[in-house]
């Protein structure tokens, strides 16, 4: 009887170890998948600095490109308006030109 006590006391202590090393290297295997998911994150999180400052960049470049758009736009507009007042003027000279000589016509004749 004491034997068989005996026997069942030393495989207790052997399933206690060996619980106790499967205990610490699933402990051990944590930890290192914490500190890879650490490292992870630590990587991530500069990843999206860098995207962030990207973003802000695409952001003034296309702020520009709009204000250079519109710049041209306007510049575009102001040489129709110059064009056009350029035709009304030489149109008007043209008018003008042609009553004088009316006039200068007339005036001759006197």
């Amino acid at each position: 009887y004491e034997d068989h006590l005996e026997d069942m006391r030393q495989e207790l202590v052997r399933q206690y170890q060996e619980h106790q090393q499967a205990t610490e290297i699933l402990k051990q295997s944590h930890m290192q998948q914490m500190e890879r998911q650490k490292e992870n994150q630590e990587l991530l999180l500069t990843e999206l600095d860098n995207l962030k400052i990207q973003l802000a960049e695409n952001i003034n470049e296309n702020a520009i490109t709009e204000r250079e758009q519109m710049l041209l736009d306007e510049l575009e507009s102001l040489k129709k308006q110059l064009i056009v007042g350029r035709e009304k003027q030489l149109s008007e000279l043209k008018n003008s030109s042609t009553q004088t000589q009316v006039v200068l016509i007339c005036c001759s004749g006197i």
